[in-house]
């Protein structure tokens, strides 16, 4: 009777993990469908029932069990439609990074815009390309940063995306201001934004280094607040645009 032994010289399949928010599960979906034709092993983090509520103890086994997926993998590829990268996802690329998994993003957006609206400006090739050598230098002078909290205007919020995905990309975990969550920030009631203050000086107080947003120069009253916040707890502060100081504020609306 014949057996059947698999080949001695088998060809190495490479293992892919999927990263990316679970409002993207269709498109999770998709891209893995996509990886496993191109003749990959594909590692689909799990989906729970949108009506069963998991405990704490559930989701911490559920986490854990993603990031084991990422040490068996070979390369990571993120899902991030129109360059949305979670804080979760945020979490497991850092994680990838120290370990040297290579990671491939779904949209390119990420590592080359050209031509896009970020904060009011038509942002051209040349524009991106020094924010990026400003990353570059913002690494170079601090090499052991590994948390950073971005504080800005948030009529850069595009721009802080850009910028937090190229510094999560290269290790660092980047923490931003949570009202950029929020569709419409201006339904946010007083106390609400005052919540979401408090929740961002605590992200502030939990980093290494601040990093202010500021590529026109601006600095508004609400970023200069907190950045006299992180000079009064002796926390690290860069600018993408030096101002020379902290006191050169312009006045008026941020958003």
């Amino acid at each position: 009777m014949e057996e059947n032994f698999r080949p001695i010289n088998r060809i190495r399949i490479k293992k892919v993990v999927i990263s990316g928010s679970m409002k993207f599960w269709d498109e999770i979906q998709k891209a893995a469908s996509r990886e496993s034709m191109s003749g990959n092993i594909v590692l689909v983090p799990w989906k729970h029932p949108d009506d069963i509520e998991l405990t704490d103890e559930q989701r911490l086994i559920y986490n854990e069990e993603h990031y084991q997926r990422i040490d068996m993998a070979d390369e990571m590829l993120v899902v991030n439609p129109n360059g949305y990268i979670g804080q979760s996802t945020t979490n497991e690329i850092t994680y990838a990074v120290k370990r040297g998994i290579p990671i491939r993003y779904t949209d390119i957006f990420v590592a080359t815009p050209t031509k896009e609206v970020i904060g009011r400006s038509i942002v051209t090739e040349e524009f991106v390309q020094k924010i990026y050598d400003r990353i570059d230098e913002f690494l170079r002078e601090n090499p052991f940063i590994s948390i950073v909290t971005l504080i800005g205007s948030g009529r850069h919020a595009d721009l802080f995306r850009v910028i937090k995905n190229d510094l999560t990309r290269r290790g660092v975990m980047v923490l931003t201001p949570a009202i950029f969550n929020f569709h419409d920030p201006s339904k946010l009631t007083a106390d609400e934004h005052l919540y979401l203050d408090s929740i961002h000086r605590m992200k502030m107080a939990f980093s290494d280094h601040i990093l202010v947003v500021n590529p026109d120069g601006h600095i508004g009253q609400n970023t200069a607040d907190e950045i006299k916040w992180a000079e009064d707890h002796h926390k690290p502060i860069s600018y993408m645009r030096e101002t020379g100081s902290s006191q050169e504020v312009n006045n008026g609306n941020e958003s």
